[in-house]
C-alpha cells in the first residue's frame, strides 16, 4: 500500500470512531447510528465532494458497515 492509501485509510479510521464515539455519548440507537451511515452514503452519490474526501467518506462507510460491502457496489 502506498503513503497516498494509508493516509486515506488512516484519516477514513478516525473519522469513524469520531462517529462511534458521539453515537455512544449520545446515546443514539441503532437506528439512528444506521441512519447516519446512510446520509454518508447519500454524500458520496452528491458528487460534491473532491477526490481525496469522497475516498474518505468512502473508507468511513465501509468501516462503520462492513457487511454492507462497497458502497459504490450495487447491493
Amino acid at each position: 500500500m502506498d503513503n497516498d492509501n494509508l493516509d486515506i485509510r488512516l484519516k477514513a479510521i478516525e473519522y469513524a470512531v469520531g462517529r462511534i464515539s458521539v453515537a455512544i455519548c449520545d446515546g443514539r440507537s441503532p437506528a439512528e447510528f444506521n441512519q447516519e451511515i446512510k446520509s454518508l452514503v447519500s454524500l458520496l452519490s452528491s458528487g460534491s465532494l473532491d477526490p481525496d474526501n469522497e475516498a474518505i467518506v468512502r473508507q468511513t462507510v465501509m468501516i462503520l458497515d462492513p457487511l454492507g460491502g462497497d458502497p459504490w457496489e450495487p447491493r
